[in-house]
């Protein structure tokens, strides 16, 4: 028969390992980027063919939009509930529907969704005590309590509660740590448009040489005869452009 004082050993394990995770079922959080905002156009100025070829501001909610796109893949591909929690309409979110500064309340709630609540137990100030009957008598009551008793010193509860958290605790650690080194993966991107700028650039450079590479010698041809027309006919460069502005009229029509 399992006793009050293995009851709270299991309750203390439970609690302990909800205060090590609290920064993750009672913190709120953010998906918004003001670090990158407050310095996008500062790094994408760094790299001159980027800042050249794109607009700073597409780069920036390109970036936010890939990212986010990333963020819901990952959680498809590794079979992670989205557990986001809004706070109404704000952009603010929890990662679970337990949190509270009270430790009794998030305990029950707890309870309520792992064992369908409790009714031979009461806990107050992290201490589970039999309750209290009018109709049964204590050792009642212990008897009737066994299965409840069980479930939290056999740590069945505490482990059930990982199993709860776990999904909060990995986009948690995804969340929290794309947030410190959010700088870090946007110079990443730039770098990475800047390869593509640099490589645009490039063919736009080889295909304006080889076209005049292609026409240098017909180029190079129509000038020696238009030179030669002028001397033999003694007509101006002016009447060339006239006869030369005709003939394209005429191509047109």
């Amino acid at each position: 028969m399992y006793t009050i004082e293995q009851v709270n050993e299991g309750l203390k394990k439970v609690i302990d390992y909800l205060n090590e995770t609290k920064d993750v079922w009672n913190q709120t959080r953010k998906l918004k980027l003001y670090p990158t905002f407050y310095e996008y156009e500062n790094i994408i100025n760094e790299y001159p063919a980027v800042a050249k070829t794109y607009n700073a501001n597409d780069l920036f909610y390109w970036f936010c939009d890939d990212q986010y796109d990333q963020f819901t893949d990952w959680m498809n591909e590794n079979n992670i509930d989205d557990c986001r929690c809004y706070i109404g309409r704000t952009s603010s979110f929890y990662l679970t529907d337990i949190h509270s500064d009270d430790m009794d309340t998030v305990i029950y709630t707890l309870l309520d969704k792992t064992l369908n609540g409790l009714s031979y137990l009461d806990i107050e100030n992290g201490k589970a005590n039999l309750y209290e009957s009018d109709y049964y008598s204590k050792e009642e009551i212990l008897d009737y309590a066994q299965p409840e008793m069980e479930y939290i010193a056999n740590d069945e509860f505490l482990q059930d509660i990982k199993k709860y958290l776990s999904d909060a605790i990995n986009i948690a650690d995804y969340i929290d740590d794309f947030m410190e080194h959010q700088l870090d993966y946007f110079k990443d991107y730039i770098e990475d448009r800047s390869i593509e700028a640099d490589t645009l650039e490039y063919h736009e450079e080889q295909q304006e040489k080889a076209f005049i590479d292609k026409y240098a010698n017909a180029i190079f041809d129509m000038t020696e005869s238009i030179e030669g027309f002028m001397k033999e006919t003694g007509c101006t460069l002016q009447d060339v452009r006239k006869v030369f502005n005709k003939a394209m009229e005429t191509c047109e029509a």
